[in-house]
């Protein structure tokens, strides 16, 4: 699957790294608020190389070079949606 968020980071992820129940327990425990379940799925996903991209497409959207936290759950919830809008 390959898809870009609304911001312009391309992806490409294997499709069977989606289909992953254990992928929806991490996501639920993010839901929940934990930051650390959230960081363990971006790299479920992307993977680590995949992961550190993420983190300096976000970077370089700032303005003063750091990766926000909250851009970054941003993206990462647009990079959901947009698996989601290719599933339809």
């Amino acid at each position: 699957m390959k898809g870009k968020t609304k911001t312009g980071f391309e992806w490409e992820v294997n499709a069977e790294a989606i289909d992953n129940w254990e992928l929806v327990e991490i996501l639920t425990e993010a839901d929940k608020g934990s930051s650390s379940a959230l960081i363990q799925g971006m790299k479920m996903v992307l993977g680590d190389e995949g992961y550190s991209a993420l983190k300096e497409h976000v970077r370089g959207l700032s303005k003063d070079g750091i990766v926000h936290s909250t851009s970054m759950s941003s993206e990462f919830l647009s990079f959901l949606n947009s698996i989601n809008e290719g599933k339809n």
